[in-house]
């Protein structure tokens, strides 16, 4: 079937691997491109959110220092002391039978 297009095997062949071989030289620049912009996005996307979000969290632990460090605040339910331990029983001495 190839001799019917007038191409041998040696001649697809070498052209296959030219072909691969081009295309692989493009494409690695390509992508490493292509991660450097997917970083360049998230970054920007992190920062923005940080920035949005940060003087918000501040606010809520500011808010929460002030709480616990103000008279009469409590930080949380108060906890009950804790039981003291009964004290172990001694074990009695053995009676030994007189001779």
């Amino acid at each position: 079937m190839l001799a019917s297009y007038g191409h041998d095997r040696a001649t697809l062949g070498q052209t296959a691997r030219r072909t691969a071989a081009s295309t692989r030289a493009g494409m690695s620049g390509q992508g490493l491109v292509e991660y450097a912009l997917i970083l360049a996005i998230i970054a920007v996307v992190a920062i923005g959110a940080m920035l949005y979000t940060g003087s918000r969290i501040a606010k809520s632990l500011t808010d929460a220092g002030s709480q616990i460090g103000a008279p009469g605040a409590t930080a949380g339910p108060t906890a009950s002391p804790a039981p003291t331990p009964k004290p172990k029983a001694t074990p009695k001495p053995k009676k030994t039978p007189k001779p």
